[in-house]
């Protein structure tokens, strides 16, 4: 299956972030865009990796992130520079 010019352009500018900030070799792809599988096998080809599956739909994944995020920042106020260490305070 080919897939369109604009899935390659995409993910050309998802792999060159991705090399600027490393990847795990776990791939997981979330999001609407996820449901794309012209996306995902241009993903796959340009990224070198499998993308794996999740149990959740992979649509929602971003919203359920999203809401955890805010919980802990109702939880402890601002969480600005030191994001990560306040966010371990709250687990």
């Amino acid at each position: 299956m080919r897939t369109a010019g604009i899935h390659y352009a995409t993910a050309r500018r998802i792999r060159n972030l991705l090399n600027r900030i490393g990847m795990e070799p776990t791939f997981i792809f979330t999001g609407g865009v996820s449901n794309n599988i012209g996306m995902k096998l241009a993903l796959k080809e340009l990224l070198g990796v499998e993308i794996g599956e999740t149990k959740m739909d992979p649509t929602y994944a971003g919203a359920l992130g999203a809401s955890i995020y805010a919980h802990k920042y109702n939880a402890i106020g601002y969480i600005g520079v030191n994001a990560e260490s306040n966010l371990q305070s709250v687990k």
